[in-house]
C-alpha cells in the first residue's frame, strides 16, 4: 500500500503496534511511529495517533489498514481534525461487515457455500463444538474487535490440542465461532462500493503468513 501510494506521488506516514523493520526502513515511508495495540489499549492508541497528527499538520488523509483499526477509527471519527480526510466507511457499515454471525446468515441466504460451524457462548459449549465439528477446525472471534489469546484465530489440528490452546473462556468475547478448517491459500477481497454499487475490487491471494501455524 505504501509503495503504491508513494509511486502515485503521495507522502506516506505509517504507524504500527509493533516495531516493523520493513516499515521503518522503507524508502516509500517518510515517517513512522509506534502505537499501543488498538484491540487492548484503544484509548492509548487513539491518543498516540492524535498526537502524531498534531505534530504533522501536513497530513491530510488517514487510512486504517486493519479490521480493528478501521472499526476503532470509524467509531471515533469525530475526534479527528476536520482537515484530515478519513478513508473509512461509516461505523454502521463497518460493524455490519465484521459481524461474522450476520455474514454467515447472509451467505446462507444467498446460497454461498459455507464450512460447518457453530457459534458458542461459553467454555463447555466451545469444547463440545470442537468435538462435534472435529479437527482440523478453527476457533475465531465473532467480534473482530478483540484478538483471541493474542491471535486472530486458533487452528486445532488434533482433538487433544483444544484444552491447552483454549484453557478458559476469554472474558472480552461474548461469543466465538468454531468452524471446519479449509486448507489452501486465503483470498482477501478488497472492494469499494458507493450506495450499494460495486466500484472496484482486488483479489489478493495470501501465500504465506507471519506465523508458522498459518495464522497471522
Amino acid at each position: 500500500l505504501a509503495r503504491s501510494l508513494a509511486r502515485d506521488g503521495h507522502t506516506i506516514h505509517a504507524g504500527d503496534d509493533e516495531l516493523d523493520p520493513y516499515l521503518v526502513a522503507s524508502r516509500f515511508v517518510r515517517g513512522s511511529f509506534q502505537h499501543p495495540p488498538p484491540d487492548r489499549q484503544p484509548e492509548s492508541a487513539l491518543q498516540v495517533l492524535s498526537d502524531y497528527l498534531d505534530q504533522h499538520p501536513e497530513i491530510d488523509v488517514l487510512m486504517p489498514v486493519s479490521d480493528i483499526a478501521t472499526r476503532l477509527i470509524s467509531r471515533q471519527r469525530d475526534r479527528f481534525p476536520k482537515q484530515v480526510r478519513l478513508i473509512v466507511p461509516d461505523a454502521l457499515v463497518v460493524e455490519r461487515c465484521v459481524d461474522k454471525a450476520a455474514m454467515f446468515e447472509l451467505c446462507e441466504h444467498l446460497g454461498v457455500a459455507l464450512a460447518q460451524r457453530r457459534i458458542v457462548t461459553d467454555q463447555a459449549n466451545l469444547l463440545d463444538a470442537v468435538a462435534e465439528i472435529g479437527t482440523p477446525c478453527v476457533v475465531k472471534p465473532v467480534d473482530a474487535c478483540h484478538y483471541l489469546f493474542d491471535r486472530k484465530a486458533i487452528i486445532l489440528r488434533e482433538a487433544d490440542e483444544a484444552a491447552a490452546a483454549l484453557p478458559y473462556w476469554p472474558a472480552e468475547h461474548a461469543s466465538l465461532c468454531v468452524q471446519r478448517f479449509v486448507d489452501g491459500p486465503r483470498h482477501d477481497i478488497s472492494f469499494a462500493a458507493h450506495r450499494g454499487r460495486l466500484i472496484g475490487a482486488v483479489d489478493c491471494k495470501v501465500l504465506q503468513t507471519d506465523r508458522q501455524d498459518g495464522t497471522g
